[in-house]
This record gives C-alpha cells, structure tokens and sequence, in this order.
C-alpha cells in the first residue's frame, strides 16, 4: 500500500532507510482491508492521520522488475488520501518525526 496525501500544492513523502524519499507505504496484514492498512501505515511512517479516499492505481511488481516469486505475487496499491489535521499530528508520531517533508 502506498498513500499519495495533496495539501494544497505539497505532497507528502517520507525518507526511507537507504536516504531516498518515497510515499508512505507498507504491507497489509491478513483479515486487514487495503484502506485500513494504508492509514495505519501512514500514521507510522509519517505521524499524520490519514482518510484514504479512493484507489488511483494497482502496480503488479513482476511488471516493474522486482524478483519474481514461486509463491506468492505483490501488487501495490496506491490510494489518494484525505490528510487529517488534528493537533496530534503536529508532533510526529513513532521512527516518522524526523523525516516526514511536503513538497510545493
């Protein structure tokens, strides 16, 4: 799951691991739906609550040259989300305070 969240003219990414940035994002746990799991993954990577509004693409990773495997298939899935002002976001939230950005 991945979660495109517009404020404005900003988008928010989060900078992963390896120093690059990225849209927030994560697995789905079994028995969790895909909107459940893009805003519980949201609000870790990025300290902002989040309302998932609609499903704008669903990528197969095989196509984008990710490994294949024997058992199993991932697609993501990316939501546009409504971003939830309220006064808990502005103190971060868990590994997310010191590197979550919106860019004009």
């Amino acid at each position: 799951m991945r979660a495109v969240v517009f404020h404005g003219t900003q988008v928010l990414l989060v900078r992963e691991l390896d120093g690059r940035w990225s849209m927030p994002g994560g697995y789905a746990d079994v028995n969790v739906s895909p909107s459940e799991a893009t805003a519980r993954e949201m609000l870790a990577e990025s300290g902002y609550a989040v309302r998932p509004l609609r499903l704008l693409a669903v990528y197969d990773r095989r196509r984008q040259g990710s490994v294949a495997s024997p058992f199993h298939t991932f697609y993501t899935l990316l939501f546009d989300c409504e971003l939830l002002l309220t006064s808990t976001n502005m103190y971060g939230y868990g590994r997310a305070a010191r590197k979550r950005v919106l860019l004009d």
